[in-house]
């Protein structure tokens, strides 16, 4: 599939095979992975991996790819010569979020993400992973700074734009 403009939600079930997702500038592929997929012009391409795992790699360039995980995102300009580090954000926010995810019939991987969403609810617990109050609001690539302990979305307070940032709240 080619993605020119705009975010996909992909469900990709390990039945399929190896499923290939093309942006101009990312090519991700997985066999078997639940994520979007984002593209904004020449601005940004966002990667998101709900479960399952997603591999990226720059579409014009041999050799470089990244595996980014559940929980992880990538972010990067469409322009871009090598992948930067995925960072985490929080499944489960995403999910209540998301207007891909909120706005239709639950994914056949609801339960895997469940799943996945547990595992960071663990590892908070355990003291492992530490949620940051970064939040990345709607389109774009804008870090907000957010109050962890509340549940609904403040105000946007935009802090400078340094980037690919954590979508962790």
């Amino acid at each position: 599939m080619d993605l020119g403009e705009g975010a996909m939600l992909f469900q990709i079930p390990k039945s399929a095979g190896d499923v290939k997702i093309k942006t101009d500038a990312i090519t991700t592929t997985s066999t078997g992975g639940t994520g979007i997929i984002e593209r904004h012009g020449q601005f940004y391409v966002k990667v998101l991996v709900l479960e399952g795992t997603v591999r990226c790699y720059l579409t014009h360039r041999l050799g470089e790819s990244l595996l980014v995980q559940p929980g992880q995102i990538l972010i990067t300009k469409p322009d871009v010569t090598a992948l930067p580090e995925a960072a985490d954000f929080d499944i489960a926010r995403e999910m209540k979020t998301c207007l891909l995810v909120r706005e239709f019939q639950p994914l056949p991987s609801q339960r895997r993400i469940e799943s996945e969403e547990q595992k960071q609810l663990n590892l908070i617990a355990k003291g492992t992973y530490i949620p940051s109050n970064l939040v990345i609001l709607g389109r774009g690539t804008q870090v907000t700074l957010v109050n962890p302990s509340s549940s609904a979305t403040p105000p946007p307070k935009p802090l400078t734009n340094t980037g690919h940032q954590s979508h962790t709240p």
